[in-house]
Formats: structure tokens, C-alpha cells, sequence
């Protein structure tokens, strides 16, 4: 299963019930290695800090493990300030999965997905509101948003109030997870 989670460029991991880690791509084990929000080995037990998104992580994991949700998505920051979402998907028996297992897709700084006009279609965003969008969810912040746009901050936060009204969200950790759980195909599409 490794060999196969190798042709992906993201980090991508398979886990059972108790998150154990059965199965991870290079990317995975170097994404684990170099940040100090997630830790985990192969057959070790994946971890998140702060425990409040361990907690939720554990959460949505139960749900698409009983099959109350094909997929979700649980936003943590990095521990420098940018955004990262794990998205769940349960993994399927007739494709080799044993016992009850998810596969986690990792979405982090720089790592949007495909297409940022599918949001902006699907939400009716600005042009503004589409690149503030992209900005923050590839991980930069509103006043580096701000300054490349040459605005002021308070205009780049006006309009991220708008996205976030438009989103149905109220933080920036929850419109970075509706606009990765919109992009990354996963079961679905935007």
C-alpha cells in the first residue's frame, strides 16, 4: 500500500479505529518529521497538539469509521501560523482494507487544490474574496495578503469578514477547511 501512496505528493495515511498508523506515503513521513503539530510512526499512534484538535480529530474519525459521514475535516494551525486540514475518508474492504480503516489526506501551506474558482463560483465570491481565499488557505496571512495587494490590513479584513459571511463560517481555521474540503477531491468533487 506504500508503494501505491507514493505516486501521491501529498501526505496521505491509512489508520484504524484507534489511529494507528498502518500505512503512509514518503511525503507523510516527512511532513510528520518536520512539524510539531502532528507525530506519529507506521504502526505508531498518529497524535495532534493542542489535545482540544486530537479530541476532534478522534471525533471525526468515529463518524466516517460507523458510517455517519463519507468524508470530514478537522483545521489545526501548524504552530507558526498557518492553516493545515486532515481530511477523512473511510477506506473501503474491497479495497484491501482490514477492519475498520480511514485514510487521512493531509492539506497544508501552499497546497490549495485544483481549482480555487470552484469556490468562487460555488460561494459567488468576489474576485478579491477568491484571492484572499487562496492566499489563506495556501497559508499566508491576511496582512501578507494585504501588503501583496497593496491595501491596508482593514480592508483586507473587511473583505474577509465578507468571505467568511459568504462561507458561513466565523474563523479562519473554518473557511480554510470549507475551502479545502470544496478543492480536494476526495470522494467527490467541487
Amino acid at each position: 500500500m506504500d508503494i501505491l501512496l507514493d505516486l501521491l505528493a501529498f501526505p496521505v495515511m491509512t489508520v484504524d479505529a484507534e489511529l494507528r498508523i498502518r500505512d503512509m506515503n514518503s511525503a507523510a513521513r516527512r511532513y510528520l518529521a518536520a512539524n510539531g503539530v502532528m507525530e506519529g510512526t507506521k504502526g505508531g499512534v498518529l497524535r495532534l497538539e493542542p489535545p482540544m484538535a486530537d479530541r476532534a480529530l478522534r471525533e471525526a474519525l468515529a463518524k466516517v469509521i460507523a458510517g455517519e459521514s463519507d468524508r470530514a475535516s478537522v483545521a489545526l494551525d501548524d504552530g507558526k501560523g498557518r492553516p493545515v486540514v486532515l481530511s477523512l475518508a473511510p477506506m473501503r474492504a474491497d479495497l484491501g482494507a482490514k477492519g475498520q480503516r480511514a485514510a487521512i489526506f493531509v492539506s497544508g501551506v501552499g497546497e490549495v487544490g485544483p481549482d480555487i474558482a470552484a469556490v468562487a463560483r460555488h460561494y459567488g465570491l468576489t474576485e478579491t474574496e477568491a484571492a484572499l481565499a487562496e492566499a489563506v488557505a495556501a497559508g499566508r496571512t491576511v496582512a501578507e495578503f494585504a501588503d501583496r495587494r497593496g491595501m491596508a490590513v482593514s480592508t483586507a479584513r473587511w473583505h474577509l469578514k465578507n468571505l467568511e459571511t459568504k462561507l458561513g463560517v466565523s474563523r479562519i481555521e473554518e473557511l480554510v477547511a470549507v475551502i479545502h474540503r470544496t478543492v480536494t477531491p476526495i470522494g467527490g468533487q467541487a
